[in-house]
């Protein structure tokens, strides 16, 4: 293991503090860290559009509420 491997494994537990003794959210950081090697289904462009939309449509009160997403989250 490299110096920095072992570096950025202590910034990793650094950072998850009293999260680190909690299984699920250390998974949960892991599965997110992976993700991010994949790369983006959407073009800036596109991602763009979709920000000014889901924005538009907050300012409206359509969507999903903060509620609503929770529950939806929680079963993720």
């Amino acid at each position: 293991m490299s110096a920095l491997q072992i570096q950025t494994g202590e910034r990793f537990v650094n950072a998850m503090g009293s999260l680190i003794a909690d299984e699920h959210a250390v998974n949960r950081v892991i599965n997110y860290i992976i993700s991010l090697r994949e790369p983006c289904q959407y073009s800036e462009e596109e991602l763009r559009m979709r920000v000014a939309a889901a924005t538009e449509e907050a300012y409206q009160g359509r969507g999903t509420s903060i509620a609503e997403l929770r529950k939806e989250v929680a079963t993720w």
